[in-house]
């Protein structure tokens, strides 16, 4: 693995760093270590390490113990973390009021939220940061894990330097799921910490970052030819030929709240594609008025009226024959029938979804719980209308992952999209820490068709007359 340190490191930070360096490129990746990123109020604040894999931007605290100590670790998102009920004795930073230390949970959130920002500042959007607290025991120690209950988006390692394996697991756990990050990002988030040369964009395709990521989330090395781009072209005017059914616009792997996009895009002019040109006159020639034609021959009518034809008699033994006023009348009646059969077969629930394009999302609305566990927005994107909650800590049961999710991207996230079901969506963002604003206890947030009921008890959202879902920290359900 790619490494690069700025200025000098801690003893267990240095362990770390050399570990990394040591990997082999099964597991690809990049860190650079003692880090200080930019906060909206223009100060910086220092990062143990930033480390990527292709999927993941992790950031990464490294802990280590100031005294021998052995036993049980119980490690929670609150308070202190405790060695067989006592105090771990472990370098924090001290907290504002100097009567204690930071809980190394809270330390890595707050560094990763403010990673989050610096790169959604830098034009990066709501990409999702992680945590990882790497916890270095003394040598000849035995530290257990008796409970572990860390916030959303954070992972705790317990380690020393004779044993790795611990480290290498979870940076496996991090290279699952499709590539997210290419080597071209890290460079401009290098970039934008003032560090361009920390590593060359050559280095970071050769440790297996891809350069270029595809919209259908295949990897390329290069970028594609002008022969390759006017051959996607021609392929899908075919298709469009063939076919002239309207197709749905693809949901994004994220739910991420962008601006509606135009539903027609502005024609290209390509080589099989010439722009219309003026017409050409065409000029007058001699027959540009009509020819002279002789009058119509005229044949003599006779004097004597004409007498009518014999009408031929049915034989015997075959049926009248159907009128065409007979048939009308029997499609009228089909038509009838079946006008009759759809009506009835328009259920409640299929009129409430007819009715969707009615009353849009003019503005997202968002808004966080009291708590803090819950944050929920109501917007719209290419894919249309939607309400979308997270919730940050939870003890519910999940179902298994949808295909092709990550399982940290999994059980965190409740979506309906206007005139569908509610479901768990896969999303690697997170609407936690953004900054929302506090919706009370007893209101209602709504927009469009969709409105969230917010109690001390739960969170309830549905779209009108049709779909809903209600969540807490407990408790989950869902109204399809």
């Amino acid at each position: 693995m790619l490494v690069t340190i700025q200025g000098s490191l801690e003893r267990t930070e240095h362990q770390l760093a050399t570990y990394l360096e040591q990997l082999d490129k099964s597991l690809p990746g990049f860190a650079v270590f003692n880090i200080w990123v930019p906060v909206k109020d223009r100060d910086s604040r220092q990062v143990d390490a930033i480390l990527w894999t292709p999927q993941r931007c992790i950031v990464v605290e490294v802990k280590g113990f100031n005294a021998t100590q052995s036993g049980a670790l119980t490690a929670s998102a609150n308070g202190v973390w405790r060695v067989d009920g006592a105090t771990a004795a472990l370098y924090s930073l001290s907290t504002a009021d100097g009567k204690g230390t930071v809980n190394p949970f809270q330390q890595v959130r707050e560094r990763a939220f403010e990673v989050k920002d610096h790169l959604s500042r830098r034009g990066f959007g709501t990409r999702f940061v992680d945590g990882l607290v790497v916890l270095y025991k003394q040598p000849g120690c035995t530290i257990t894990i008796d409970t572990v209950s860390p916030p959303r988006g954070t992972r705790l390692v317990v380690t020393d330097a004779n044993q790795a394996g611990p480290i290498r697991r979870q940076l496996a756990a991090f290279s699952r799921g499709k590539a997210r990050w290419t080597a071209n990002d890290i460079m401009a988030v290098l970039t934008s910490l003032n560090l361009p040369d920390a590593v060359s964009i050559n280095e970071l395709i050769a440790a297996g970052f891809p350069e270029y990521i595809c919209d259908d989330g295949a990897v390329e090395t290069s970028p594609p030819t002008v022969a390759q781009a006017t051959a996607a072209i021609d392929t899908t005017a075919a298709d469009d030929t063939a076919d002239n059914t309207p197709q749905p616009e693809p949901a994004p792997a994220t739910t991420e709240l962008d601006a509606t996009a135009p539903t027609t895009a502005p024609p290209v002019a390509t080589a099989q594609t010439p722009i219309p040109s003026t017409p050409t006159p065409v000029p007058m020639t001699a027959w540009s008025t009509s020819p002279t034609l002789p009058p119509p021959l005229t044949l003599p009518r006779s004097p004597y009226p004409a007498a009518p034809l014999p009408r031929p008699r049915r034989p015997s033994g075959v049926s009248r024959p159907i009128r065409t006023r007979s048939i009308r009348k029997v499609i009228r009646v089909v038509v009838v029938i079946g006008l009759l059969g759809t009506a009835a077969a328009l259920t409640p629930s299929l009129l409430t979804r007819l009715a969707a394009s009615e009353d849009p999302v003019k503005a997202p609305v968002s808004f966080t719980t009291p708590s803090q566990n819950i944050a929920c927005t109501i917007g719209s994107d290419a894919a249309g209308d939607f309400v979308r909650c997270d919730v940050a800590e939870y003890t519910y049961a999940v179902p298994p992952p949808e295909n092709g999710c990550a399982p940290q991207d999994w059980g965190h996230t409740f979506l309906i999209r206007r005139g569908a079901d509610a479901k768990f969506a896969c999303a690697a963002d997170f609407l936690i820490g953004q900054g929302f604003p506090e919706q009370g206890y007893g209101t209602t947030a709504a927009a469009g068709r969709f409105s969230c009921s917010i109690t001390e008890e739960a969170v309830t959202c549905n779209e009108r007359n049709a779909a809903s879902f209600r969540i807490s920290r407990d408790h989950h359900s869902i109204t399809r």
